[in-house]
């Protein structure tokens, strides 16, 4: 599950973050579950999880690489309204020669 929000981040999904929590809240729960029935102790199921999480992680940034994990950067409103009232620049003509 937690492949997918790598997927995810790789295709700008708007969701992902979304899906990375949905995936550690069913790890956490699927966890807690083998804890209380006595297969694991908590120790083993956070480290079990950060390992997958790092297995995950260096997979994504073999096959992705560092820019295509990168999420995009969205201008703010902000920024959007204030570059309305902004004039376009003109090139300058240079002398020439």
């Amino acid at each position: 599950m937690m492949a997918l929000f790598f997927v995810a981040r790789r295709y700008r999904w708007r969701h992902a973050r979304k899906l990375l929590a949905f995936s550690l809240a069913l790890g956490m729960v699927y966890g807690t579950t083998r804890v209380l029935q006595g297969w694991h102790f908590m120790s083993h199921t956070f480290w079990a999880g950060i390992i997958v999480w790092f297995s995950m992680f260096l997979t994504a940034m073999a096959f992705y690489g560092r820019r295509r994990l990168d999420p995009a950067i969205r201008p703010s409103p902000a920024d959007t309204a204030s570059s309305a009232f902004k004039p376009a620049a003109c090139p300058v003509p240079q002398a020439q020669p």
